[in-house]
């Protein structure tokens, strides 16, 4: 108890500091367990925490599927804990989940919790042999708990404290208000016409064991069939069909969602997940409605953003502000630049505020191709050698004489810089 105790302090103090490794840790403990005497009566559970992605998942992905099968093959429970700073679940805490969560034992949401540092004690550690706490049950008794798991029977909703476990279960439905796993109202109905006729909630009855749950949604093994019903998406990352994000009906819950990046239209009234929201290139590009933005020099700078200019009418594409139409529908000279910043760092463009919203346009006299429309501009000057239309800046007259030719500019004397303006 002492050494988790420390192990936990450790986590408080170091935070993100350090990257986590555990496949010599996992070969180790399986080498460990093996060596020692078994105690008639006593359980073997090993718990792996992090606060991080677990950085050798991918390199040593051999050495730690070896160590599990080791561990597995010596009865030990695998037990995983993801150490979060805040209430709600960040990206960095889902990349761990993602991470941790394969070499927990089996059923996985059982054997995983995502929790608040000070949560640890008492979710997690202290009932770890009391057959009524949420990891107690499973090591007082793990054969009788898998096979009701693997069975689909319903199991306590507290017992799940992360939001795909809780969901998984046909009696339980997550609350991101409590970020919480709660009773759906659907078990609370115990005859079939009552439990079809809930509004409130999608509820199925279960003929075979006389109780009504919420209705099994998104249970396709592949993407075609799963991405066919609108209540579904295929999740290309976890390799799974799940239910279609962002479907609430007010503001309030769209953007309190902790799993998905959720965003409320004012004008449409929908709850709609943000698109390209990815961090890097390959997996930005992969997706055919987004691209990767790198126009500004500076890494930081550069983003995901959504594909402009897919329009395939040339009505649509005039209405768009950063498309251009030329018998096809292109982005617009400047308009590819994703913000101010990188905007104005092109001397050729400059943020219009004058749009609705906001968009990096081309300046006006480069739109002028001639020199005798640019000149027709008293805004514009033409440049020979580039053969190009330029904003006049008056700066550029060589003289008085030239400056005062210039109806739109004028020649200042005063002080002891001269020049023109």
């Amino acid at each position: 108890a002492s050494e988790l105790k420390s192990d936990v302090d450790w986590h408080e103090s170091n935070y993100l500091e350090a990257g986590t490794y555990v496949a010599k840790g996992l070969k180790r403990a399986a080498t460990v367990f093996t060596t020692s005497s078994p105690v008639d009566g006593r359980q073997r559970v090993l718990i792996v925490i992090t606060d991080g992605m677990i950085q050798d998942a991918g390199a040593d992905k051999d050495i730690m599927a070896q160590a599990r099968q080791e561990l597995d093959g010596l009865s030990v429970q695998t037990f995983g804990i993801v150490v979060r700073r805040f209430t709600q679940h960040t990206q960095t805490d889902m990349d761990a989940e993602a991470t941790l969560k394969p070499l927990v034992s089996l059923p996985k949401d059982e054997h995983f919790m995502n929790l608040e540092i000070e949560e640890i004690p008492e979710k997690a550690l202290n009932g770890l042999c009391d057959p009524n706490g949420l990891w107690g049950h499973l090591v007082v008794d793990p054969t009788q708990h898998q096979h009701a798991a693997a069975s689909g029977v319903h199991q306590p909703c507290a017992n799940s404290v992360t939001k795909t476990g809780c969901v998984a279960d046909r009696g339980c439905t997550w609350s991101e208000a409590l970020t919480a796993c709660l009773e759906s109202v659907c078990v609370a109905h115990c005859d079939q016409p009552k439990c079809e006729a809930e509004k409130a909630a999608a509820c199925q009855w279960d003929a075979t064991v006389e109780e009504c749950f919420k209705k099994e949604v998104c249970k396709y093994t592949e993407a075609t069939a799963c991405n066919g019903d609108a209540e579904c998406v295929w999740d290309a990352k976890k390799t799974e069909c799940v239910e279609t994000p962002c479907t609430y009906p007010d503001e309030k819950s769209c953007i309190a969602d902790a799993t998905y990046d959720c965003v409320w239209s004012t004008v449409k009234k929908e709850c709609k997940e943000k698109p390209c929201v990815y961090n890097t290139s390959a997996d930005c590009n992969a997706d055919a409605g987004c691209m990767w933005e790198a126009a500004c020099a500076k890494p930081e700078d550069q983003m995901c953003i959504v594909k402009p200019c897919t329009h395939t009418n040339e009505t649509a594409c005039k209405q768009d502000v950063v498309c251009t139409w030329d018998g096809g529908c292109s982005v617009a000279t400047c308009a590819h630049y994703p913000d101010e910043k990188c905007c104005n760092s092109d001397h050729g463009c400059h943020w219009d505020v004058k749009q609705a919203p906001s968009v990096c346009s081309e300046l006006p006299c480069r739109k002028l191709k001639s020199e005798g429309t640019c000149g027709a501009d008293r805004g514009c000057m033409w440049e020979p050698s580039s053969a190009t239309c330029l904003e006049k800046r008056c700066s550029e007259h060589p003289d008085k004489c030239a400056c005062e030719a210039d109806p739109d500019c004028y020649f200042v004397a005063k002080g002891g810089d001269p020049h023109c303006t």
